[in-house]
């Protein structure tokens, strides 16, 4: 473990902590300099995207959030901090200032579409949702794709290593922050993944997770019941209800069967729904073999799934106690049903 100069012992957010109470940093980064000595380095002045010259400090896997699911997946502490994260983000869609930012952007970046009219599209929500998906992915939201070294010219990679976070990066929940390092000189980039949706909205860049957590918002502003659903192992995608169904909305990949390709092709073991007014294990939706998601949960390194269940019943619950709800959506009923109709062998 590296050491800064005093002889602290350096850490994902001790770095940070330490420069905050020194005097004549500006923000606190633990860096490697290209001496080989570990500094702290002061005064950096940065926007979260551009490029600097100076190499940050990688962090160690046990340095890591708990929430970088690479290094902690299948652990208990993970699922809770999942579980936690993605209600507060569900309940973060109510805010009617943030609903107000969604639509205002459809006022002026989609005018032309509409959307907000709901009686021009009653009775077609299906196509409703279809447009603003694609609006979303063509037009509004845009890919992490990597980035171009201002110096060289040449593309910028990144091998998921992480690096401290800034105290600006942290007011804004940025807890990670991805490092993208050029090919042929020392500048690096920072993409710091932003958990606030008044961030995003200004960002309007990311990866699954982002795309996610901002169409769900808009789903919210324009009045649907709205879903945000996590893949266990490795994509976040939306469902929004319509005519009494939950339907699949990817907006990474608008246009697709994405239900379809799912359960073709992803090894799942947990999927989860987080709703205004539940959270639902909703795996059986998308796995292809019900059977083989019973063998993969609790093996490899999977804590107990008769825990998983319950944390899921509990989170579950603690949604509706938060809005003085009682009982579960009316469209619980005939979903468990569904569900459980597609865990039974061949089904499929």
């Amino acid at each position: 473990m590296a050491r800064c100069p005093c002889g602290a012992r350096g850490s994902a957010f001790g770095a940070v902590a330490l420069a905050a109470s020194l005097p004549g940093f500006a923000i606190g980064v633990h860096v490697r300099h290209s001496g080989g000595q570990d500094g702290l380095q002061g005064t950096v002045t940065e926007a979260p995207l551009g490029t600097v010259d100076v190499q940050y400090k990688i962090l160690e896997p046990s340095e890591m959030p708990i929430e970088v699911y690479h290094t902690n997946l299948g652990k208990q502490e993970y699922f809770e901090n999942c579980l936690l994260r993605y209600t507060q983000v569900v309940e973060d869609y109510a805010d009617k200032q943030l609903q107000a930012l969604a639509l205002e952007a459809l006022d002026l970046e989609a005018a032309s579409e509409d959307f907000r009219n709901a009686s021009l599209w009653e009775g077609r929500h299906k196509e409703r949702i279809g447009k603003l998906s694609n609006w979303f992915y063509n037009k509004y939201f845009s890919w992490l794709s990597g980035r171009t070294c201002g110096q060289c010219n040449v593309q910028m990679t990144s091998g998921g290593e992480h690096v401290v976070p800034t105290q600006d990066e942290l007011e804004h929940g940025a807890h990670r922050v991805r490092l993208f390092k050029c090919p042929t000189c020392p500048n690096v980039s920072r993409f710091p993944r932003y958990k606030s949706l008044k961030k995003l909205l200004e960002t309007r860049t990311g990866l699954c997770g982002e795309f996610a957590r901002v169409f769900g918002l808009f789903l919210a502003a324009l009045g649907y019941e709205y879903r945000l659903v996590l893949d266990w192992t490795d994509h976040v995608w939306n469902e929004v209800l319509i005519d009494s169904r939950w339907e699949t909305v990817d907006t990474t990949c608008p246009g697709y069967n994405f239900k379809h390709i799912l359960r073709w092709h992803m090894p799942v073991v947990y999927i989860v729904a987080f709703g205004a007014h539940e959270v639902l294990d909703v795996t059986a939706r998308y796995a292809t073999n019900w059977a083989d998601v019973e063998a993969r949960r609790g093996k490899d390194g999977n804590f107990d799934p008769k825990v998983a269940k319950q944390l899921i019943h509990e989170a579950d619950e603690r949604v509706r106690e938060l809005r003085g709800e009682t009982e579960p959506p009316q469209w619980r009923a005939q979903e468990a049903k569904d569900l459980d109709a597609m865990r039974l062998p061949g089904k499929l």
